[in-house]
């Protein structure tokens, strides 16, 4: 029982992003003020906590909703 016990600490350190730890990293993204459904065309990169840079916010909050994630926004700019 100590064996298992001792590899899942061990995997939770070797991977602290997929079992959530990085889930307090960055602000959430204020998808308040922008429609449901498309976005602006406006060029405000900003690094989601997927690692994926975003053309803009919206663009953050439209995957939220439509693949039911929970990305922030790292910062602002490119990665």
């Amino acid at each position: 029982m100590r064996a298992l016990g001792s590899l899942l600490f061990l995997l939770i350190c070797l991977f602290p992003g997929y079992f959530g730890a990085d889930a307090d990293e960055g602000r959430e993204a204020n998808c308040e003020k922008f429609p449901r459904v498309g976005c602006p065309k406006i060029y405000s990169p900003v690094c989601g906590t997927d690692g994926i840079v975003y053309d803009n916010e919206c663009l953050i909050c439209h995957k939220n909703r439509e693949k039911n994630l929970h990305i922030r926004i790292r910062k602002e700019g490119k990665c």
